[in-house]
């Protein structure tokens, strides 16, 4: 029974990795438009039932790419524990997205710039309790809104903006973002704090949406 398990697990990853390795064809290759279940399932060789028995929906394949794409790259699940600010944690993520750019860049075009990796909630609430830990003095009003300002800056939406609609290059956007974050990590050092006037519906304390969130 394991041997027969561990059979039908390696053929699942097989066709997952067939399908990300289509989807990244379609990506790169056809308009945002183009990218359906059926498209990937073409090009992969195989059914669209085949596709949809892995994912029921358009953006459950597109969850699913932002995953595999940090999989593919390598990235550093502790990175925000390791970088010494969210300036520095700007720098790293934007230069992953930079050394990635035709594949981010694919993917923030289809997905709007919101991916969903199936860890966005474990990261959130990391990312969330290491900003606690550098500002604890905060309101819990106030911090809210303040980490919200930064971690909505710290995603592939930001970068994607800066380089589609601005038109800056690799290294460009991350030192601009990196230095605002920088502004404002400096002005909550110094007790310069949002006011919170009323907490958004939706959003939980430790910063996750119902919307999602960015690949990062």
């Amino acid at each position: 029974m394991a041997e027969r398990g561990t059979l039908r697990d390696q053929q699942a990853e097989f066709t997952r990795q067939l399908l990300m390795e289509a989807a990244r064809s379609v990506l790169l290759n056809d308009s945002s438009e183009d990218f359906t279940i059926q498209k990937v399932a073409k090009r992969a060789g195989v059914s669209h039932r085949t596709v949809y028995r892995y994912f029921p929906t358009r953006q459950a394949l597109i969850d699913e790419y932002s995953n595999w794409l940090e999989e593919s790259n390598r990235q550093d699940p502790r990175s925000i524990e390791k970088s010494d600010s969210f300036a520095d944690l700007v720098r790293v993520v934007f230069a992953r997205f930079d050394s990635y750019s035709e594949d981010y860049e694919a993917a923030a075009r289809v997905s709007g710039g919101v991916l969903r990796p199936a860890n966005q909630v474990e990261r959130d609430q990391r990312t969330r309790a290491v900003f606690d830990r550098r500002f604890p003095d905060l309101e819990p009003g106030s911090a809210d809104l303040a980490y919200a300002i930064i971690r909505s800056l710290v995603g592939l939406q930001t970068w994607f903006t800066m380089r589609d609609r601005f038109g800056m290059k690799d290294g460009q956007a991350g030192e601009a973002v990196a230095w605002a974050v920088g502004a404002l990590e400096e002005a909550l050092k110094s007790g310069n704090a949002p006011s919170a006037i009323g907490k958004a519906d939706g959003h939980s304390p430790d910063g996750t949406s119902g919307d999602g969130d960015h690949s990062n």
